[in-house]
């Protein structure tokens, strides 16, 4: 009888033994699960912030590998989606301008150099103008006439309106400069020029390339332009580069007032409707614009 009583106890704690280490496992097992997310998006954090490190030095194709390793870690992290696609894109920016006039690849105040790289390039301190900036000048369809003629550049680079560095696309074709917003993809659903796909029913984009500048200064620029459907409508634009002082005013100083404050005004001359996806060959020379066998001279302005 004490020996059957012994063997009971005996099995009783040994199965007691068993199920505590089992319950221990699978808590620890349940903890590390709970935890695995978080140390997963702590090595995502380390390798993005690793990036922002190397693109603040200027190593860009460093910052490139370690955004593309966070992207790894975790395929669905925005910032790491976002900071590489910015990155990319300064990089694609930097390999162009290094194809530029030197005295084009980096800033400068002095107008007639200013002037030189937006009519050679259509660059202003090393960065091509955002898409929103050249569509101000296009006419609606619904619309006559021309309604903004004249946007001040040195302001509006520095802008929200015009915003932001990772809302279009830049790349060389040819010897072409074409950038290119898409207003389904390009912005956040909090941006006003956010278009969302459903409402869009096609391609919602608006792209320009610089074609040349006559030698009395006229800058040509062809633009594309489509908001659904199957449309893509074509302009000519014309446009000059003008300097001029704009006004310094301090609530403070109310009689400070003065006219010194350098701006850089893009200037719309006119424009030429070509048309819904018309084939069209153009070319600049001279003081001549030649469109197809059509030779038009553009005058002193």
């Amino acid at each position: 009888m004490f020996f059957s009583y012994k063997i009971s106890y005996n099995i009783q704690y040994f199965l007691t033994i068993i199920l505590m280490k089992l319950i221990i496992t699978l808590i620890v097992l349940f903890f590390l699960s709970m935890n695995a997310p978080v140390l997963a998006q702590s090595e995502t954090d380390k390798l993005l912030k690793e990036g922002h490190k190397l693109n603040r030095a200027g190593d860009l194709d460093g910052a490139i590998e370690f955004y593309k390793k966070s992207l790894e870690a975790d395929p669905e992290y925005r910032a790491a989606k976002n900071s590489l696609k910015d990155a990319l894109k300064k990089q694609a920016i930097l390999k162009i301008v290094k194809t530029f006039d030197p005295v084009c690849q980096k800033g400068s105040n002095d107008f007639n150099v200013i002037k030189l790289c937006l009519e050679k390039h259509l660059f202003f301190s090393g960065q091509p103008l955002h898409p929103l900036i050249v569509q101000e000048f296009i006419t609606g369809l619904s619309d006559t006439g021309d309604q903004i003629i004249s946007i001040n550049l040195r302001d509006t680079f520095s802008s929200n309106r015009y915003c932001c560095d990772d809302s279009f696309s830049v790349k060389l074709t040819g010897k072409r400069v074409v950038v290119r917003t898409d207003f389904t993809k390009d912005y956040g659903t909090h941006n006003s020029s956010y278009i969302s796909q459903e409402d869009c029913g096609g391609i919602c984009a608006f792209t320009y390339a610089h074609l040349g500048t006559t030698d009395n200064g006229a800058i040509v620029i062809q633009v594309w332009e489509s908001s659904g459907g199957t449309g893509i409508f074509s302009t000519l634009l014309f446009t000059k580069v003008k300097e001029r002082m704009g006004a310094n005013f301090d609530y403070a100083n109310p009689s400070n007032l003065a006219f010194d404050k350098q701006q850089i005004v893009l200037e719309k001359l006119f424009s030429i409707s070509l048309g819904d996806r018309q084939e069209t060959s153009i070319g600049v020379n001279g003081n001549f614009v030649v469109l197809n066998d059509t030779k038009i001279k553009i005058p002193s302005h």
